[in-house]
């Protein structure tokens, strides 16, 4: 299905978004392995931004979080891969409950330039048949007591992600943690060169009484140790 998608947005203007499903074939007459594949994804303009930064990678894989949501009511959850014909450093593996069903990324320029495209090209490759059964989202009445939250910017190696930074504050925090989100990435020569500063907004709320901000600054204090020893974290000045 790639070469197809690519050439139909060789043909359309650049901001072109596409969806194909199909069957493919592989292996050998002996054994042919069949799959029913998705591709969906967009053309786009060359953006002035760092080689570490990519805006459409992240506006494709919301697309691809909002349809996995959509039919089988589940998350998904994504981590740094390779896939033939993407680029190496902006792919990534798209699983469900551990369980691959595909991959998302920036489709490797020296491809794009071959199918005569001006600008780049962001894909997601799902297989169909590997997509659980639908589970119905369960709903968890939210606290009647209000919440508070705290932005930290953390200075973390370069080789840990958002996804599991986000991971151990809710491990670390538990039930007090209702969020724990990734916001902004920061890459520069105040940084170091092989560190990356992360800003995360802590959101905290207990089920039985309004939080106070003694216990919101302890377990914030729990945390930063917890994060120093798992990732060797520590907070940007």
């Amino acid at each position: 299905l790639l070469p197809g998608v690519l050439e139909y947005l060789a043909v359309s203007p650049l901001g072109t978004r596409i969806f194909e499903i199909g069957d493919v074939f592989a292996g050998t007459l002996e054994k042919i392995e069949e799959r029913t594949l998705a591709i969906f994804g967009f053309s786009s303009p060359r953006r002035d931004e760092p080689l570490w930064h990519d805006t459409d990678f992240l506006a494709l894989k919301g697309d691809c979080e909002d349809l996995v949501r959509r039919v089988s009511g589940r998350a998904i959850e994504v981590a740094a891969a390779k896939a033939t014909d993407f680029h190496p450093g902006r792919t990534a593996n798209v699983t469900v409950d551990g369980a691959a069903i595909g991959y998302l990324g920036a489709v490797d320029p020296r491809v794009v330039a071959r199918h005569d495209i001006a600008g780049n090209v962001h894909l997601c490759v799902i297989d169909v048949n590997a997509l659980p059964e639908y589970r119905t989202p369960r709903y968890h009445p939210p606290s009647r007591f209000p919440s508070t939250y705290r932005d930290l910017a953390l200075i973390v190696k370069v080789d840990v992600s958002a996804g599991d930074l986000e991971a151990s504050i809710a491990s670390t925090l538990g039930d007090l943690c209702t969020n724990a989100a990734v916001f902004d990435e920061y890459r520069g020569p105040q940084i170091g060169e092989d560190r990356k500063s992360l800003a995360v907004r802590v959101t905290l709320q207990k089920g039985d009484a309004t939080i106070t901000d003694e216990e919101a600054d302890a377990a914030m204090q729990r945390l930063l140790l917890s994060l120093r020893e798992r990732f060797d974290a520590e907070l940007r000045a």
